[in-house]
This record gives C-alpha cells, sequence and structure tokens, in this order.
C-alpha cells in the first residue's frame, strides 16, 4: 500500500482540543478497515520492531466514532517519550505531538478520510496490554453488553467528544471494565 501524504495543512502544530469535537459515529466498513491497514502500515515502517494491534470497537467490530485505536506494545528498554517524538517528528504531516500518561504514549493523527487513528504506546510488559485485550475478548463473547454498548454509542451521534466519554465512562463502570 502506498503511503499518500496529505494535501498541506495550515494552523497549529498542537493536536486540537478534543473536548468539543462533535462525535459522528460510523460503521465498520470495508473502506474504514482499509484505513486501519493504512495507519498499521504506516506505524509498522517507523516503527518495525513493534507489535501492532487494533483495539476498541473496530477490533470487535461494531459502530464507532470516527476514530480507531491501535495498541503499539515497545520493547520495555524503549523510551516511550523518545518514540513518540519519532513517530511525530518524522510524519508531523500525519501525527500531532503525542503525550505520555501513566507510562502510556498517546498520539493523535489528523483526519485521513474523515477519520483519526490514536496511537496506544505501551511496553509489551505493560499490564494495560492484556486490559485492552481482555476487553475486545469480552465484548466478543457477550453479545448482549456488546448489543447495549453498540446502542450507547449510536446514542452518541452528534453529541460532543466530553459527552461522548463520560457516558462510556459511566457504561464501562457500571459493567466492571
Amino acid at each position: 500500500m502506498e503511503i499518500e501524504k496529505p494535501e498541506n495543512q495550515q494552523g497549529s502544530v498542537k493536536a486540537p482540543s478534543k473536548s468539543q469535537d462533535i462525535v459522528q459515529i460510523i460503521e465498520p466498513t470495508e473502506e474504514v478497515f482499509k484505513t486501519v491497514d493504512f495507519y498499521i502500515e504506516l506505524v509498522k515502517s517507523i516503527l518495525p520492531e513493534s507489535k501492532i494491534t487494533l483495539i476498541g470497537s473496530l477490533a470487535i467490530p461494531i459502530c464507532t466514532k470516527n476514530e480507531m485505536d491501535l495498541m503499539v506494545e515497545i520493547e520495555p528498554d524503549k523510551d516511550i517519550g523518545k518514540i513518540l517524538e519519532r513517530i511525530t517528528n518524522d510524519n508531523s504531516e500525519r501525527f500531532y505531538p503525542g503525550t505520555v500518561v501513566n507510562n502510556e504514549g498517546f498520539v493523535r493523527s489528523k483526519k485521513k478520510y474523515g477519520i483519526r487513528c490514536e496511537l496506544h504506546i505501551l511496553h509489551k510488559n505493560d499490564e494495560k496490554v492484556g486490559k485492552y485485550i481482555e476487553q475486545v475478548k469480552r465484548f466478543k463473547s457477550d453479545t448482549g453488553l456488546t448489543k447495549r454498548y453498540e446502542t450507547l454509542k449510536r446514542s452518541m451521534d452528534g453529541k460532543t467528544e466530553a459527552e461522548y466519554k463520560e457516558a462510556k465512562n459511566i457504561f464501562f463502570k457500571e459493567n466492571n471494565f
């Protein structure tokens, strides 16, 4: 797959605030998965030694907001901050600068075909790796839970990112995630 360069974009290098973004719910279509493949290939070209796993709603797969999540596992001896710099410095036309919170690196892409990619960068031995995998497994094994979650997600179409995040956090807490 050829990695295309986006048109020149004006404005700040800093990622826009997500809290007021309007959530757009999308279906897990073939086109969406082509975008997933694009980002997996892009990240693999930057970090060939990493393991990349689709997590979140598209991994189940169910409808999702216009964002995909990829977990990027790196060796325990690698500095997450330096990895973030490597991703964003070499690909500033694709990714905004990232941040590290509780030993997890987060990098958001600029939108491609209306979809954003969020990278979750973790050391291979981090307990959050298993947590993300277990969440997907739990949804895949419990159709009732999955249907309730998808209903919640559909109800968030047109809401703000802050409203979406609050509703999702409540759902996860009520369902012991």
